[in-house]
């Protein structure tokens, strides 16, 4: 091989040996710096100027509060930012960058640290390649091993670069593991909920319910080792239904926005042709309400469908029961349950804790074969990691799962044949990918080839004799283009991705799209394009082109098409185009697949054979050095951190890429005769791939695992700080369970407060447990009225709301906030009881019971006959009923109604939903209760009254009842001061 210099290399991967190209090493080199090297200079001196000037594109954490971040507070000087940010320390980087902003830049700083190396190395490289071999006349050759002629002892000159190179760079690594364990660590040990949890796989059919998970762990562990289980279910039709929800809030919330801001009626067709013409907000209200009706009956369905797979879990002895419940559509659904003591047995020879059969329309609800699993200790969690759970190597697997938010839950439970069969496709895609994709490369990288072009494309044949100009634009512009393909590669791997099962939403961020990346772009690339590829990505990178050209997209499509009317609407992503202060997250893991580990991999590779190699990567790893810290500390927000798992992934890649340059340097050497020099690297080889399996064998499993001293220390702490664990809870319940519910942000709640607050209005939230008193507390509403369980009308079902005096005493004792205490409170008596605890008394059965009421005055009648707090029921029959003739429907939990007991609740009360739904869909009953309000059959249809209406005697006028209440109370309040003095 007479010929080892970078540019005769890529030469030999795109053209024909017999060919030639009119222009030089060198000039290929002169041409590509000053083209490529001006357009970033350019880009680069625009940045400097534009910096300043515009903090609000390049300083957003600064700019805008929801970003903010101490480090940005200070954006540098124009010119002075280039060596201050390396003022912030790597823990500062951590805290407030993420930990894998910090440790990419750690990455390129090692790729500066390790050109140096090869720049000491072309010191005497330089003048050895240029004395010692054949004075070519073309100096980028000259001053290669390619110069060196055959058996030529310049080559041991090689082999000692080689030893210092590599040296260097294994020495750099240890000392990098170092610094990267005791910071990976320190990541561990945070309390987060990725941290304290485990995601088990493989469960077997006795470890598949919440108590069997629960149980285990804590006999393995301690008795409250566990802070929450969660069985990934098998729930496709709820999973839709929720993602149809999703889709039409937004709808809704603009629609809505129209209506209050511009006062207009908002229209809509139901079909894109030909449909009718509507209102959008009465429809899509309609529509979210049925939703939500449909969405709010399926989850407590499955719930239900939990709960007795639990209760069927708690025995010790095998017994099998039938259990029947309602779908949302009515239909019943029956399924089996067993009970058994063991824990540990397998899928195939355990007895199984129940076997659910659901007849009917869908298997919503069925468990998978996985859990997350959360504990209350750092101890538990590792420990739970590092341990084999059975005997089978697929069963029962715990390993560190992904965040919340980033769980890919169709892949949940997925079976390990099935995944296994998915890698063996994906790496087959890719493989064919990999061999395929060298058509069109050659053909990109052919156009700096005029003669095989110009047989290729003749057309071509003409411009290139008549412009002298036009086979230098050929050769140039082709690593650009090449660039251009090559970036399609991360869209296309990811597709590859999906095959894999994998439990985390397939990102750029993902390590198994790296080493693909990595490998792929190792084996297609060439020198040149990492000039142009980093270069320029950098240069465009720090002027934010990509970011304000779409912000500019985004306001232009937001202005044409009207949905800019709120604050919100003007800053949320439309149209999938994002808003300057909603930066999209830097992805790591295509960013060091697709560049950083190729220009490691030229440098390991050309950085003795062609020292001047050294000088570029020296300068590019620089530059993205330099450039990275400024847009990680000023730009790129911390989303989804993995904690640093990406540079574990480059350094086994980085290390692999160093083994192979050294056997390709050998088998250079070998081929140039100098067999001496050639087998002095063998001992050099062997120490890399000794160095390798060291490292595989204890340094990268510590770096996955918190020691358990530390975990130890750590619980003490947190112990004596007596620290509760509530933030786990639910942390990893499926997304579709978790809101029965949902409406836009102007459908009520904050936005309305607001409103009412703009206009001049109060705001006063009703609220019946200690959760939706908080979320009025943080709304700032002027008041809140607490509702018992003794209150007359609708409210929260009776199993889930709280008596008026024990929910307005602890409501009071959480804010300044007025507190009204609402249930049961018809005279002076129980308004001066409720003054002891709350500010106030909202009063309506016994002003239902008033002159001025305007209802129903046969209703009104049955209130004064002689009843007894045991004749009053909060019961949800009457709204199951009444549902059915309402085109808004009362939802869950507040479908429960406080009212006088008649034959409807006689006749109902103790029957289940599904026996009502049943009825309701096959017998009269709905027409009978139809013609009962028509009627006003007092019998039949709903009275509503609270449980003081055994101390209502009388219809009086309102003046008259509320000035007896006043006098009464005052009169209760003086006979209690006294009974305190003894007097």
């Amino acid at each position: 091989m007479a010929d080892t210099d970078f540019i005769s290399s890529m030469r030999l991967l795109q053209e024909d040996p017999s060919t030639t190209t009119n222009l030089t090493d060198t000039e290929i080199v002169k041409q590509t710096c000053k083209v490529y090297g001006s357009i970033f200079l350019m880009l680069f001196v625009l940045f400097l100027l534009v910096r300043p000037r515009y903090p609000k594109v390049y300083n957003i954490k600064k700019s805008y509060p929801a970003l903010n971040s101490s480090i940005a507070n200070d954006s540098f000087g124009s010119i002075s930012w280039m060596w201050k940010v390396f003022s912030i320390s790597y823990e500062d980087l951590a805290e407030q960058c993420g930990m894998d902003a910090m440790t990419t830049i750690r990455l390129l700083e090692f790729g500066v640290k390790l050109s140096l190396v090869g720049v000491f190395n072309s010191m005497y490289l330089f003048p050895i390649y240029a004395l010692m071999g054949s004075h070519d006349s073309d100096p980028v050759k000259g001053i290669s091993l390619g110069n060196v002629g055959q058996g030529s002892n310049g080559a041991y000159a090689t082999t000692f670069s080689a030893y210092i190179l590599f040296g260097a760079a294994m020495y750099m690594i240890g000392k990098d593991l170092e610094w990267f364990t005791s910071h990976r660590h320190a990541f561990l040990s945070k309390q987060t909920v990725q941290n304290y949890s485990v995601f088990v796989s493989g469960l077997p059919a006795d470890m598949q319910t919440k108590s069997a998970i629960r149980g285990y762990f804590e006999k393995c562990f301690s008795h409250n080792a566990v802070a929450d289980v969660h069985v990934a279910l098998n729930i496709p039709n709820l999973e839709k239904k929720v993602a149809k929800r999703t889709a039409l809030i937004p709808k809704l919330e603009h629609a809505i926005n129209v209506q209050q801001i511009k006062g207009e009626t908002p229209m809509h067709k139901t079909k894109l042709c030909g449909g009718e013409k509507v209102e959008s907000v009465p429809t899509f209200t309609k529509d979210l309400e049925e939703l939500n009706q449909e969405i709010s009956k399926d989850i407590i369905r499955i719930e239900t469908l939990q709960n007795e797979r639990e209760a069927g879990d708690a025995g010790d002895d095998i017994e099998t029961s039938e259990v029947e419940d309602e779908t949302a559509s009515g239909t019943e659904v029956k399924y089996f349950h067993k009970k058994t003591t063991s824990l540990s047995a397998s899928a195939k020879s355990g007895p199984a804790v129940f076997k659910s059969v659901i007849f009917g329309a869908g298997d919503d609800g069925a468990p998978r074969k996985a859990a997350f699993v959360s504990f209350a200790d750092l101890t538990s969690a590792n420990l739970a990691r590092q341990s084999i759970h059975n005997h089978e190597p697929w069963t029962c697997v715990a390993v560190e799962p992904p965040l919340p938010k980033l769980v890919n839950w169709k892949n949940v439970g997925k079976a390990n044949k099935s995944k296994q069969i998915g890698e063996l496709i994906s790496f087959l895609f890719t493989v064919a990918l990999c061999i395929f994709w060298t058509i069109p490369v050659s053909f990109v990288a052919s156009l700096s080839n005029v003669e095989a072009l110009t047989d290729l494309l003749p057309f071509l044949k003409a411009p290139v004799e008549n412009y002298d100009w036009f086979s230098s634009l050929l050769a140039l512009l082709a690593p650009l283009i090449l660039v251009v393909v090559i970036s399609l590669l991360p869209t296309i791997l990811l597709i590859f991705l999906k095959f894999e099962g994998l439990i985390e939403i397939e990102t750029m961020q993902h390590p198994s799209l790296f080493s693909k990346l990595a490998s792929f772009t190792i084996l297609q690339t060439f020198f040149i394009i990492i000039i142009v590829q980093n270069l320029m990505a950098l240069g465009t990178e720090l002027l934010r082109v990509s970011p304000v050209v779409t912000n500019l997209a985004r306001k232009f499509a937001a202005e044409i098409l009207g949905h800019n009317l709120t604050e919100k609407e003007q800053k949320e992503t439309f149209l999938g185009l994002r808003a300057l202060d909603d930066p999209v997250e830097y992805f790591f893991g295509r960013e060091l697949g697709n560049k950083t580990i190729l220009l490691q991999m030229v440098l390991y590779v050309y950085g003795c054979m062609a020292p001047l190699t050294c000088w570029f990567t020296f300068m590019i790893f620089g530059l993205l050095a330099i450039g990275f810290r400024n847009q990680f500390i000023f730009i790129y927000p911390v989303a989804n951190d993995s904690g640093g798992k990406l540079w574990i992934n480059f350094t086994r890649l980085s290390i692999i890429c160093m083994i192979i340059a050294e056997i390709v340097l050998l088998a250079v050497l070998l081929l140039k005769e100098a067999f001496v020099a050639g087998f002095l690297l063998l001992p050099l080889v062997v120490v890399s791939i000794l160095f390798d399996i060291y490292l595989k064998r204890r340094h990268y499993s510590v770096t996955q695992f918190l020691p358990m001293g530390e975990c130890a220390a750590l619980n003490q702490v947190y112990e004596m700080l007596d620290v509760d664990r509530d933030w786990l809870k639910d942390a990893y319940l499926q997304p579709a369970l978790k809101e029965k519910s949902a409406f836009p942000e102007n459908y009520y709640g904050d936005s309305n407060v607001k409103l009412a607050h703009k206009y001049g209005a109060k705001f006063v939230a009703q609220v019946g447990s200690i959760p939706q008193a908080k979320e009025a507390i943080e709304h700032k509403v002027d008041a809140i009225i607490c509702q018992g369980a003794e209150a007359g009308g609708h409210g929260l079902r009776r199993e889930l709301a709280n008596s008026t005096m024990a929910l307005s005493s602890q409501v009071s004792n959480l804010t300044d906030i007025p507190v009204i205490a609402a249930g049961g409170i018809v005279n002076g008596k129980h308004l001066a009881s409720v003054l002891c605890v709350c500010d106030g008394a909202s009063i309506g059965t016994r002003l239902w019971a008033s002159t001025e009421s305007l209802g129903n005055k046969l209703l009104q009648k049955e209130l004064i006959k002689g009843n007894t707090c045991d004749d009053v029921v909060k019961t949800s029959v009457f709204d199951q009923i009444e549902n059915e003739m309402k085109e808004i429907k009362w939802p869950h939990p507040f479908d429960a109604s406080g009212a006088l007991r008649n034959d409807t609740t006689k006749e109902w009360e103790n029957k289940s939903r599904g026996e009502i739904s049943k009825a309701l869909q096959s017998t009269d009953l709905l027409d009978r209760y139809k013609v009962a309000i028509e009627r006003n059959d007092t019998a039949v249809v709903t009275n509503y009254s609270g449980e003081g209406v055994g101390e209502i005697n009388s219809i009086e006028s309102a003046y008259e009842l509320v000035l007896q209440m006043e006098i009464d109370a005052i009169s209760t309040i003086q006979r209690l001061q006294g009974i305190i003095r003894g007097s």
